[in-house]
């Protein structure tokens, strides 16, 4: 059952297939090739069964790294991720570009979509900067993914 025991969770499935002129850490122009892998989490709101009271859960996934090839990668991973949806009108997906570093990882961008207005299929996922702005070197940043939903 769902939140309010009316109808069961929505089964999303997501595949990440590729990257596409994904910028270096903090903007940098030079410097080494990144190692891109992207975390993929649902963020979403949970019922308890008897109290109806909601808190925010978070689901995730991250593809492998890729070794020295940050502007264009290509993930293809063969499985999708399944996340279950509990309200698809107030749950977001939210696709973060890493880079895997010696110590600690850098985020370099991202991109959250709210459930309810994903399109099914094969979809370009633009990237943001820390600023949500698409200029300089996130001017043409992007995920290619694809995106089902199971009944």
């Amino acid at each position: 059952m769902g939140t309010t025991g009316k109808s069961p969770p929505l089964r999303l499935r997501v595949r990440v297939l590729s990257g596409s002129c994904l910028p270096k850490p903090r903007g940098h122009k030079s410097g080494e090739h990144i190692d891109p892998y992207i975390n993929v989490t649902l963020h979403d709101m949970v019922a308890d069964e008897e109290t109806l009271v909601f808190r925010h859960t978070e689901t995730k996934h991250s593809t492998a790294t890729i070794s020295d090839n940050g502007f264009c990668p290509v993930w293809n991973e063969t499985n999708f991720t399944e996340f279950d949806v509990h309200s698809p009108d107030t749950a977001m997906i939210h696709f973060s570009l890493m880079e895997a570093d010696v110590g600690k990882d850098d985020k370099i961008g991202d991109s959250a979509i709210p459930v309810n207005k994903l399109r099914m299929g094969y979809r370009s996922v633009q990237l943001f900067d820390k600023n949500h702005t698409r200029t300089g070197p996130f001017r043409c940043a992007s995920l290619f993914v694809e995106i089902r939903t199971v009944n």
